[in-house]
């Protein structure tokens, strides 16, 4: 048995858990987790008219949206961290397909919550906040970005989700987020009583709101306690923290996002997140450092770097 592992009672769960592991390895290595960016621009009609939920139900749930925000402004604000802003809004201009970021219609910002606590997914220096936006391309919805200004992370998720197409039909509310569902790091999405995970396409769970972790659905390698982890390596002062490869100073879900983007070659880590990132120790940013990271998220392991892997 590789170190770090948990003592099952028996054969059985042992095989169970050695099955599990090995979904993590291969899932890991096709993840690619939405969402990015953020503009202010008019929003849609879609989105402004009541919603279909009832006063009494809304009543009961946090705010899905911060009207106080607006896309284009958080969007700049992102794009001012990176070294060389204009490049970069060229090169987002250009994944989008327009020639301006005003040619986009954007949502009004989605708060992005922690689906263990149903409070935003912050840190603990409470500044880093992450936006979820609905794009429209000519008045239709055509895709998601989600934007953390204060760390300058932009990413994109230009695909239309059915669950989304049906709230906005609906005019129900609609609450993103974040959690380990199955031991990966997932995109949520809660509307109409059910929430869906946004990864490897669009899935129906049996999650239920505000009991997470506590589901079926989330079996296997669940987090020992009800709030996402949120943890630092032990390392000497003023170095690298293992793990932080967002750079804002804690290791948690988030990290775990970006390395498996940066895995599978879909956004690019400076310097600092590269030494961050190498969470298994062996000079290489891989699937087996999001692997790595993962098992210290849940629990399976008490440090990093992970030492255990054959």
């Amino acid at each position: 048995m590789r170190k770090g592992f948990a003592v099952w009672g028996n054969e059985k769960e042992r095989v169970i858990s050695m099955k599990k592991t090995k979904r993590i390895l291969s899932s890991l290595m096709a993840l690619t987790l939405s969402a990015a960016m953020i503009g202010l621009s008019p929003v849609s009609a879609q989105e402004d008219a009541t919603v279909g939920n009832s006063a009494s139900s809304l009543a009961q749930m946090p705010e899905s949206k911060d009207t106080t925000q607006n896309a284009l402004d958080l969007l700049e604000e992102a794009l001012q961290k990176d070294p060389n802003p204009d490049l970069a809004r060229e090169r987002l201009c250009e994944d989008l397909g327009v020639s301006a970021l005003t040619d986009l219609t954007y949502s009004t910002p989605y708060h992005y919550y922690d689906f263990y606590t149903q409070e935003l997914a912050v840190p603990e220096s409470g500044d880093a906040y992450t936006y979820w936006i609905l794009l429209y391309r000519d008045g239709v919805y055509c895709g998601n970005l989600s934007v953390t200004p204060a760390l300058g992370l932009i990413q994109k998720d230009l695909k239309p989700y059915a669950c989304v197409e049906t709230a906005l039909e609906q005019q129900d509310d609609m609450w993103f987020g974040g959690a380990i569902v199955d031991g990966l790091p997932a995109e949520l999405v809660y509307t109409g009583g059910v929430i869906y995970s946004l990864n490897f396409g669009e899935t129906k769970t049996d999650l239920v709101w505000g009991q997470l972790p506590h589901s079926d659905y989330n079996s296997g390698m669940i987090i020992e306690t009800t709030t996402t982890p949120a943890v630092t390596t032990t390392q000497e002062s003023n170095l690298s923290i293992l793990g932080d490869v967002n750079l804002d100073g804690i290791v948690d879900l988030k990290d775990a996002v970006l390395l498996n983007k940066a895995a599978n070659g879909t956004v690019a880590l400076n310097d600092a997140q590269l030494q961050n990132a190498d969470c298994n120790a062996d000079t290489e940013v891989s699937a087996q450092d999001a692997v790595s990271l993962m098992r210290f998220l849940v629990h399976n392991i008490s440090t990093l770097p992970d030492t255990s892997a054959e």
